[in-house]
């Protein structure tokens, strides 16, 4: 899956059910999310983003804040409420309509903009902090480690990125064949989750999952000059997945 296939399912799950895609919670489907519900998840999120980063002791300056894959505006409205300005960036173009409209509207101080770009449209040093949640384990690892560099070269100077993505996949492979079964776990987890992906019925809500290990994360961070200050375990990607938490910091 490149940038344009990443691009293309999430502008027609953006327009078929915007709000599961961003939650996908049993029995919230096809437009069921109470909105209020829905920005409340967002606003517990980034509660306890912010209560890591005083826990770890990393200073944090209020100024400006990118929301990466910002969707239709979830974390945006809760920083928007903290931070002087936020700026919401999504490849969906739906996603970002509907982030405008309820988000936007109401809170001046945030911006939306779509991109489908490997590169993001800002320059160096411009936010005090990024915030991405179940975003990155949507796209390859390679383009994923892409954007993770991205994020360290838009902080600015002791800037402070959170950000989530998984490690790799624990859940196995349940057919009842053995001969199957053991060919199926024998594979790296993200062509395990491929296959299953594409053995299942044709729908764009079906969406790809893929890991990165814990050590090209860091790697990758560390070649752009910043440090991990913490590497958190969550259940963000759910049970099929070991996950983590990023708190980066540039020096």
């Amino acid at each position: 899956m490149g940038l344009d296939e990443v691009r293309s399912t999430w502008e027609e799950i953006g327009r078929d059910d915007p709000f599961w895609a961003v939650l996908s919670w049993p029995g919230r489907e096809r437009g069921a999310w109470d909105l209020e519900e829905f920005f409340a998840q967002g606003e517990r999120e980034v509660a306890a983003f912010l209560d890591e980063v005083s826990v770890v002791g990393l200073p944090l300056r209020f100024g400006s804040v990118l929301d990466f894959g910002c969707g239709v505006g979830r974390l945006s409205r809760a920083l928007a409420t903290r931070f002087e300005r936020v700026h919401g960036i999504d490849i969906s173009a739906p996603m970002i309509e509907q982030a405008r409209r309820l988000v936007g509207a109401q809170h001046a101080n945030c911006e939306f903009t779509v991109s489908s770009e490997r590169t993001l449209p800002f320059a160096p040093g411009t936010f005090d902090a990024l915030m991405s949640n179940i975003v990155l384990q949507h796209m390859p690892s390679k383009l994923a480690r892409s954007y993770i560099s991205e994020f360290v070269r838009v902080l600015k100077p002791g800037g402070v990125a959170i950000f989530q993505v998984p490690a790799r996949q624990i859940g196995g492979s349940r057919s009842a064949n053995p001969l199957v079964r053991g060919a199926m776990n024998a594979l790296p987890s993200q062509w395990r989750e491929e296959i299953m992906r594409r053995r299942a019925k044709p729908d764009a809500r079906n969406l790809p999952m893929h890991g990165t290990p814990r050590a090209k994360v860091v790697r990758t961070v560390e070649r752009r000059g910043a440090r991990v200050a913490a590497c958190i375990e969550d259940r963000a990607a759910g049970a099929n997945w070991r996950s983590f938490h990023y708190l980066v910091t540039r020096p």
